[in-house]
């Protein structure tokens, strides 16, 4: 937020943080006001989910999605018991560097391959791209 909601003056600063929402206070009327949440997209916490149930570690999924891998352990734990009933038994390691070269073996060629994964209608896609 650049200006205040009531004013539109610009000379607001931050003010806490309110159920996971950051709060501004405008300097010239002192008003108080919340913006949208503060986080990582639900979107990617699917991702980091896919990629802990497809087998790979957290540091592994935390590398890929540049995010700590602390982070990539509480969002499986907040998925707690679904994670738990999806899983079953546990999947073989897998590792994303394996994974390209094995790719790059398949296609003839050895670097420049890249995994991208994303989410389109609620469907998860993988792609395998050529640098």
């Amino acid at each position: 937020m650049d200006v205040c909601p009531r004013c539109k003056h610009e000379d607001i600063r931050k003010d806490g943080v309110v159920k996971n929402k950051q709060r501004f206070k405008c300097k010239v009327c002192n008003y108080h006001f919340t913006v949208v949440k503060i986080g990582k997209p639900f979107n990617l916490k699917r991702i980091s989910l896919l990629l802990y149930l497809l087998g790979f570690n957290y540091r592994q999924t935390g590398k890929f999605l540049n995010v700590s891998h602390v982070t990539v352990y509480k969002w499986i734990m907040q998925f707690g018991a679904q994670v738990r009933e999806l899983k079953g038994e546990k999947p073989q390691k897998a590792d994303i560097e394996g994974l390209v070269e094995q790719i790059g073996a398949n296609t003839g060629k050895g670097a420049g391959i890249t995994m991208s994964i994303g989410l389109c209608d609620g469907e998860i896609e993988m792609t395998y791209a050529e640098n």
